[in-house]
C-alpha cells in the first residue's frame, strides 16, 4: 500500500494515475472496453456478419471476450510485446466470464494456441499459454500442450489478411502420446483475425479423436 501511495502505477491506456494499481485501467478507460455481447453475434464464428465459411468443419465454435481496439487492444499489446505477464490472470478472468456468460459447455482439457518457436525464445514467454494455464486454474480442469508449431512457419502478425486465411494445417503438429478421445477441448488463443490459425489447430486436434473443439480468444478483428 505504501508504494502504491509513493509510486502510483499510470492507466495502460490514458497515463492517468491509478488509484490501485492492480486495476491496470483507470475507471473511464475500463468503461471503454469493447466487451462483446454474444447475443448479436454469429453464435458460431462470433462476428456481426456472419462469416462461417472461413471456419473449417473441426471448429465447432469461436468466442472472443473484446473487440480489436481501445483500451483492449493497448492491453493485448502490453502483454503480447511489452512484457507484462501479470495481465495473464486479468485476461483468465475475462475470459471466464464470457465464457460462463454464453453458456459454453464446460471443456475437459484446455489447450494454448503455439506460437513461432522462434517467438516464445526472444520474448521469454508464451502469452497464450499463460492465460490458458490461468484459465485453467481457475476452472480447475487440466491443460495440456497439445500442439506444436513448425519452426519454419511465419507469425500470423507479419502476414496480409488475404495471406492468413489461407494459412496451412501444417505450420501445426499434434505432439506425441496426446490422447484426446471423447474430450471436450478449448482452444485459448489472444486474438482472431481471420479464424484460420483456430481452424488449423483444430483440424491437427482432430487427429486425436476428441468429441468436440470450441476456441475462445481475448479479442476478434470484426
Amino acid at each position: 500500500m505504501l508504494r502504491e501511495f509513493l509510486f502510483p502505477a499510470p492507466c495502460l491506456h490514458c497515463g492517468d494515475l491509478l488509484k490501485n494499481a492492480s486495476t491496470f485501467l483507470c475507471e473511464n478507460c475500463a468503461e471503454l472496453l469493447p466487451w462483446i455481447d454474444a447475443e448479436l453475434r454469429c453464435p458460431r464464428c462470433f462476428l456481426h456478419t456472419c462469416a462461417c465459411e472461413n471456419l473449417r468443419l473441426s471448429l465447432y465454435r469461436r468466442l472472443a471476450v473484446f473487440s480489436y481496439g481501445g483500451p483492449a487492444e493497448v492491453l493485448i499489446n502490453k502483454f503480447k510485446f511489452q512484457g507484462m505477464q501479470q495481465l495473464a490472470d486479468l485476461f483468465a478472468s475475462c475470459l471466464l466470464v464470457q465464457i460462463e456468460k454464453v453458456g459454453l459447455k464446460w471443456p475437459d482439457l484446455i489447450v494454448p494456441i503455439p506460437h513461432s518457436p522462434w517467438h516464445s525464445f526472444l520474448r521469454g514467454y508464451h502469452p497464450s499459454e499463460l492465460v490458458a494455464k490461468s484459465l485453467a486454474n481457475k476452472m480447475k480442469i487440466p491443460f495440456a500442450k497439445a500442439l506444436k508449431r513448425s519452426f519454419l512457419s511465419i507469425p500470423q502478425r507479419y502476414k496480409t489478411k488475404e495471406q492468413r486465411k489461407f494459412l496451412s494445417y501444417q505450420a501445426y503438429r499434434l505432439r506425441k502420446g496426446i490422447d484426446l478421445t471423447d474430450r471436450n477441448i478449448l482452444l485459448i488463443d489472444d486474438l482472431s483475425t481471420t479464424g484460420s490459425t483456430l481452424a488449423c489447430c483444430a483440424e491437427a486436434l482432430k487427429e486425436a479423436f476428441p468429441l468436440q473443439i470450441s476456441a475462445c480468444t481475448l479479442a476478434i478483428v470484426d
